[in-house]
C-alpha cells in the first residue's frame, strides 16, 4: 500500500519543491565563482523539466478522474450492479483506448453496444458473461438491439448455444438467464432451420431436473486476473463511491435513494435461490417459444418435437391446475404456456388442426379452461384472456365438435365482460360476492374473441343473440356512441356487422336505431391532420440519436483525451436528459399512431356495417330516408364519402379496405338514379381513380397473398372494377 501511495502521490511533492526552488533561485552560487557559472541555467532547466513532467502527471490524473467520474455516473444512471458494472465499463474504456493506439479510425462509430456484441465472439467465459450482462441492460432500458445482433448469425448462434449450457455452476445459470432474455427479444426474427440445435437449446430451458437436483456453487469459473491499471482504476472508483456515499448520506438526497435502489437490486440478485433462477429460465424459455411461434415454419418444428410439445401442454392437461394457479409464480408459467399454445393452434394446415383436435378431445384441458373462466378474478385476468383466446380458436374450427355447453359458457363470459358499461364493475367470478375491477386489456380481449366467434359460424351468432337477456344488439348499438372507448366502439361495430350478416335482426330496429347511429358516426367522424414529421423521421436522425445516446457513444479522442472525456461527461448529463425527452416523445408518438390506427379500424368497420345493412337488411327507400335525416342536403353524404377516400389515399391495407367500402356504398346508392348526380357533382369517381393509382401496388401484394387476407374481405372486388362500375353508373 505504501509503495502504491508513493507511486501515485510522489510527483506532487516533486512539483511543489521544483516550483519553490525555481521561484527562490537561491542556489548558493556567487558571481565570483566562475566554475559554477552554468549551474544556475542547468538547475533552471532541470526544475522546468520536473514541472513539465508534473504538468503531464496532472493532465493524466485529470483524465483518470474524469474517467472514474464517467464510470460512476454511468453505473448510477443505468443502475448497474456493483458486482460487475464498473469493471465492464472500465474494460470498455481500456479496449477503446487500445484500439485507438493501434488504429484511431477503428473507434469511429464504435459504441458500448458494439463492444458488448463483440464479447459474444470471444472464447472467454468471462467475456461472454460481460457481453450478455450489458446487452441485458440495453434491453431493460428499451434500447433496440435486434438491428445489430441479427445480421451477425454467429453471435445469435452463440447466444442460442449458451441456452444449452447446463453445468451446475451458479455462474452458468446467470449467463443462461441473461442469454434467454436476449434471445426472447430476437425470437420473432429467428428461423429455427438456420440455427442447428436451436430447438434442443431452447428445450433445455424447460428441463429443470439438473438445476433443481444438483448442488450449485455460488460462483462460475474463477475470474481472470485484471491488469494493474484496471485494478487501480477500480480501486479508485470504489474510493470515490465511498466518499460520495458519505456526502450523500449527510443530505439524504435523491441520488442516495437511487444508489440504495442499485445496492438493493444487487443484493436481491445475489441472494436469489436456485428455484428463482429455475422459474426465470422456464418463463424466458416460454417467451422465446412464443416469439418463435409467430413463424409457421417454426411452429411445425416445435410441434414435431414431441418432448418439447409435451412440456408446453403439461399445464393445460394438469389435473391440479386450478388449485396450483393460486401460486403466483406457477400462474406466470401457466400464462406463458397458454400464450405459446395459442400461437401454435392458430397455425393453418395439419399442424394447427391436429393440435386443436388434440386439446378439444382432452376433457381435462377443456375443463381447466372452463374453470378459469368460472373463477374469474381468482384465476387472474391474464389466464382468463388466454383461456378465452384458446377456447375461441377451438370453437372457430368447424371440424371440432366442441360441446354446446362450452360454447355457451364462453359466449356468456365474453358478453358479461365486454358489455359491462363504463364505470360498472361486474363480478367476474360466477356467484362471487365481491366485484372485480376489469382492465381494458381483458375487455378488449373479450370483445375481440367474441367478434371472431360471430364471423364464420351459424350457431355462434345465435348464442350471442340469446345472451345478456336478449339485449345484446341494443347494448352493442349504444357502445358505438362517440363517448365510449374507440377500441370498444370498433369491436362493437364488428360484432354487429357479423350479426347482421349471419342472423335475422329486427329490420325496424335496424332502420330506427342501428343505421342512424352508424351514419351519425360516419358523417361526424373527422381525421386529425398531423404534420408530416410525425409520420416519418429521416434516417439521419436515427443514426444521430444512436450515436449521441449515453449508452452508445463513449469513444476516446487520441489527440485530446481530456477534452474527449469532458464531452463524454456532457453526454451523460445533457444527452441523458435528452434521451429521456426523446423516449417520452417517442411513447407519445406511438400513442398517437395507435389512436390513428384505432380510428381507421373504427371507420372501416362502420363503413362495412353500413354496406351489410344496405345489402341484406333494409330496402333502398328506408336507407334513403335515414341518409336524408342524418346527412341532409344535396350531395352531403356523397361529399363525405369522397372526403374519406381522399383522406385514405395511402398505400396500406386499411386504407385500401376503406376506399373499396366507400366505392361499394357509392355503387349501391348510384343504382338509384337520384344519387347519380350527387356523386357526379362531387367528383367522387375522379377521387376514386386517383386513389386507385396509389393503392394498386398494395392491392397487387394482397392478391399474391389472397389466402392470408381472406377473412378481412378486402381483396375483392378489385378497386379497378369498382371504378369501372362507378363510371358506367354515371354514364347510364
Amino acid at each position: 500500500m505504501t509503495t502504491r501511495n508513493i507511486y501515485l502521490n510522489g510527483p506532487i511533492p516533486c512539483i511543489a519543491l521544483s516550483l519553490w526552488r525555481i521561484v527562490q533561485r537561491d542556489y548558493g552560487i556567487t558571481d565570483e565563482d566562475t566554475s559554477k557559472a552554468n549551474l544556475t541555467p542547468a538547475l533552471d532547466f532541470f526544475y522546468i523539466l520536473v514541472l513539465c513532467q508534473g504538468a503531464l502527471y496532472l493532465i493524466w490524473s485529470g483524465i483518470h478522474a474524469l474517467s472514474v467520474r464517467l464510470v460512476t455516473s454511468f453505473c448510477t444512471k443505468y443502475k448497474l450492479p456493483k458486482k460487475w458494472g464498473a469493471a465492464t465499463i472500465i474494460d470498455y474504456l481500456f479496449d477503446t483506448r487500445a484500439r485507438c493506439w493501434r488504429d484511431p479510425a477503428s473507434i469511429y462509430g464504435r459504441t458500448l453496444m458494439n463492444y458488448a456484441i463483440d464479447l459474444l465472439g470471444s472464447d472467454s467465459w468471462d467475456d461472454n458473461l460481460s457481453g450478455v450482462r450489458m446487452l441485458d441492460v440495453f434491453i431493460r432500458h428499451g434500447t433496440e438491439v435486434r438491428w445489430m445482433l441479427l445480421p451477425s448469425r454467429s453471435k445469435v448462434q452463440k447466444l442460442i448455444d449458451i441456452l444449452g449450457w447446463r453445468s451446475i455452476t451458479g455462474g452458468n445459470t446467470e449467463i443462461r438467464e441473461l442469454a434467454a432474455r436476449i434471445v426472447a427479444e430476437l425470437a420473432q426474427d429467428i428461423h429455427l432451420a438456420q440455427f442447428p440445435g436451436a430447438i434442443q437449446c431452447v428445450s433445455s430451458l424447460l428441463q429443470v431436473e439438473t438445476t433443481l437436483t444438483s448442488r450449485t456453487t455460488k460462483q462460475g469459473p474463477p475470474p481472470s486476473k485484471q491488469p494493474i491499471p484496471k485494478r487501480h482504476m477500480i480501486r479508485q472508483l470504489r474510493m470515490t463511491e465511498q466518499a460520495q456515499l458519505k456526502i450523500r448520506n449527510m443530505f439524504r438526497n435523491t441520488s442516495t435513494m437511487q444508489q440504495e435502489q442499485v445496492d438493493e437490486s444487487s443484493r436481491r440478485d445475489e441472494g436469489r435461490g436456485v428455484g428463482d433462477s429455475c422459474n426465470q429460465l422456464i418463463l424466458q424459455g416460454l417467451k422465446i417459444l412464443e416469439g418463435l411461434a409467430s413463424d409457421h415454419h417454426n411452429c411445425r418444428d416445435i410441434c414435431s418435437t414431441p418432448s418439447l410439445l409435451s412440456m408446453i401442454k403439461a399445464p393445460v392437461y394438469s389435473r391440479n391446475l386450478i388449485q396450483d394457479i393460486k401460486i403466483s409464480d406457477w400462474a406466470d408459467v401457466v400464462n406463458g404456456s397458454f400464450k405459446v399454445l395459442y400461437r401454435l393452434i392458430q397455425v393453418q394446415g395439419k399442424t394447427g388442426r391436429h393440435l386443436r383436435r388434440e386439446i378439444s378431445t382432452n376433457n381435462q384441458a377443456v375443463s381447466n379452461m372452463e374453470s378459469i373462466l368460472d373463477q374469474g378474478s381468482e384465476a387472474g385476468e391474464e389466464l382468463m384472456m388466454r383461456a378465452m383466446e384458446i377456447l375461441t380458436e377451438l370453437a372457430l374450427d368447424l371440424s371440432i365438435n366442441l360441446s354446446r355447453k362450452t360454447r355457451e359458457k364462453l359466449v356468456k363470459k365474453q358478453l358479461q365482460i365486454f358489455l359491462s358499461e363504463e364505470g360498472e364493475e361486474p363480478s367476474l367470478a360466477d356467484g362471487g360476492d365481491e366485484p372485480a375491477a376489469m382492465s381494458n386489456a381483458l375487455r378488449v380481449t373479450a370483445g375481440r374473441t367474441l367478434a371472431s366467434l360471430s364471423t364464420n359460424s351459424e350457431t355462434n351468432p345465435a348464442f350471442i343473440m340469446n345472451g345478456h337477456n336478449n339485449d345484446v344488439v341494443n347494448r352493442l348499438t349504444k357502445m358505438i356512441d362517440a363517448k365510449n372507448n374507440i377500441r370498444y366502439r370498433a369491436i362493437a361495430a364488428e360484432i354487429l356487422e357479423n350479426l347482421c350478416a349471419h342472423s335475422s335482426l329486427d329490420k325496424e330496429y335496424v332502420k330506427e336505431a342501428l343505421l342512424p347511429k352508424v351514419l351519425t358516426e360516419i358523417v361526424s367522424s373527422k381525421r386529425d391532420e398531423q404534420p408530416e414529421s410525425k409520420y416519418c423521421a429521416p434516417p439521419a436522425n436515427n443514426e444521430r440519436d444512436h450515436k449521441n445516446s449515453p449508452m452508445g457513444n463513449d469513444e476516446e479522442n487520441p489527440k485530446s483525451s481530456a477534452q474527449g472525456d469532458e464531452v463524454e461527461m456532457d453526454n451523460i448529463s445533457t444527452h441523458g436528459n435528452g434521451r429521456e425527452i426523446e423516449d417520452f416523445s417517442s411513447s407519445e408518438q406511438d400513442q398517437e399512431n395507435d389512436e390513428q390506427t384505432a380510428t381507421k379500424a373504427l371507420q372501416e368497420v362502420l363503413l362495412s356495417l353500413t354496406l351489410v345493412i344496405y345489402d341484406k337488411l333494409i330496402s333502398a327507400d328506408d336507407f334513403d330516408d335515414v341518409v336524408q335525416k342524418k346527412a341532409p342536403g344535396h350531395g352531403t353524404f356523397a361529399a363525405k364519402l369522397k372526403t374519406i377516400v381522399n383522406e385514405n389515399c395511402e398505400s396500406t391495407a386499411d386504407c385500401l379496405s376503406i376506399v373499396k367500402l366507400c366505392g361499394q356504398i357509392a355503387l349501391s346508392m348510384m343504382r338509384r338514379n337520384q344519387y347519380t348526380s350527387h356523386f357526379k357533382d362531387q367528383g367522387f369517381v375522379e377521387s376514386l381513380s386517383e386513389s386507385s393509382k396509389v393503392l394498386s401496388s398494395i392491392e397487387s401484394c394482397m392478391l399474391f397473398a389472397e389466402k392470408y387476407f381472406e377473412r378481412k374481405k378486402i381483396v375483392r372486388p378489385l378497386i379497378s372494377d369498382i371504378e369501372k362500375e362507378a363510371r358506367k353508373s354515371l354514364i347510364s
